[in-house]
């Protein structure tokens, strides 16, 4: 089949991990053997001219850029060089059977208008956190209206996570066929990898964090000082920060001030290759978000049987139990602290494997089938929108 996708974040020149997980969802369906191209618009200072064309191919996806010039009237320019994408497309042959809109945004409105242009249905997969009244960014008339027309006439409605789902429903945004599709993990998580022995005699516990680094809603701040709390009781323990972001420079400052520079390590941006490499080697994942969807680095952690400390967020809610991890409530540090002491004690006591095991139906192959299925159910549906509301 052939299929579209139209997404309000994407990778590109500026932004290698920006909607990371679209092109992986991507990338899952043309695995199964679908023709898969994406049109992505998005404003730039480095342009030739007005607006720059480029297609690429990654990973059996044909991906379509435009760059307008930044300063343009936002939602105009945007459009305008959509309508250009639209016709390469065309230009190429490429008529989709099926649409995927990632992320309810003007690009939902696109999807309706081709939706009408082709006459093929389209389907709406939500990543964004703003529904949950932590974030507050679902708020205005117009946004509300826009998101509940683009929902109406769409076929299915695809949250990453039941957090999100009832996120959503709370704001009357429901389907009456709706279904959790899960983010991708990269295969190489799922490799039976050498780990270092468990118990080795002067070997530190591992803690490890890895996300974006803004503190409103990973709380990083907040594992910091957890971190402090835990040395007060012992040390023989590593805490590592992986990644980059707007406060990671206040993180690690903060780190400074609380003493922890023999028990806090930071690596800055890595690979998603080496984030692998480092969940290997670690005893336990720490999440701390204040609200959260569901990040991928959760799933890779299962993938690599890493057992899990996290707040209430995304697929933690259903997926970590005794088995796999602990819950700690939101914001409070005391809890956390006393969570990482348990997770110490009670190292070596946790099925690796059998967490990895649960983390198989983020794979490729198993998210990709699920895609391909939902799409031949809208293409059989006639694709005249299902949504109640």
């Amino acid at each position: 089949m052939n299929v579209l996708f139209l997404s309000a974040w994407y990778p590109h020149r500026g932004d290698a991990m920006w909607g990371l997980f679209v092109r992986k969802h991507a990338a899952a369906v043309a695995a199964q053997g679908a023709k898969v191209h994406v049109l992505y618009a998005v404003a730039s200072e480095d342009v030739a001219g007005e607006t720059e064309y480029v297609r690429q191919e990654t990973d059996g996806v044909v991906e379509h850029y435009a760059y307008y010039r930044s300063g343009r009237k936002g939602v105009v320019a945007s459009m305008q060089a959509y309508c250009g994408l639209v016709r390469r497309m065309e230009a190429e042959g490429f008529s989709p059977e099926v649409i995927q809109v990632n992320v309810i945004g003007k690009e939902a409105m696109l999807a309706y208008l081709l939706h009408r242009r082709y006459g093929c249905p389209y389907v709406v997969m939500e990543h964004w956190s703003g529904y949950q009244p932590e974030n507050g960014g679902y708020r205005g008339a117009a946004r509300k209206a826009m998101t509940r027309f683009a929902v109406r006439h769409s076929e299915c409605l695809m949250p990453i996570s039941s957090y999100l789902q009832d996120a959503m429903t709370r704001c009357v945004v429901t389907h009456e066929n709706t279904r959790i599709v899960y983010n991708v993990v990269d295969d190489f998580f799922y490799r039976q990898a050498e780990r270092r022995e468990r118990g080795a005699e002067g070997r530190r516990f591992r803690f490890i964090h890895v996300s974006c680094f803004e503190n409103r809603s990973k709380n990083v701040l907040g594992i910091v000082g957890a971190a402090a709390m835990l040395k007060r009781r012992r040390s023989d323990f590593e805490l590592l920060m992986v990644g980059c972001g707007v406060d990671y420079e206040a993180t690690v400052e903060r780190a400074r001030e609380l003493h922890l520079d023999d028990n806090v390590r930071f690596t800055g941006e890595q690979t998603p290759m080496e984030v692998c490499g480092w969940l290997e080697v670690s005893d336990a994942f720490v999440l701390f978000s204040n609200y959260d969807n569901t990040p991928v680095v959760l799933e890779e952690s299962m993938a690599v049987g890493c057992p899990i400390i996290s707040t209430p967020v995304g697929i933690a809610i259903k997926e970590v139990d005794e088995e796999t991890g602990m819950i700690v409530p939101r914001g409070d540090e005391v809890a956390l602290a006393e969570a990482m002491e348990r997770m110490m004690e009670r190292s070596g006591e946790y099925d690796r494997e059998h967490i990895r095991q649960k983390a198989e139906k983020y794979t490729y192959a198993k998210v990709g089938a699920e895609l391909c299925g939902i799409y031949r159910e809208a293409m059989e549906s006639g694709g005249k929108g299902r949504g109640r509301r």
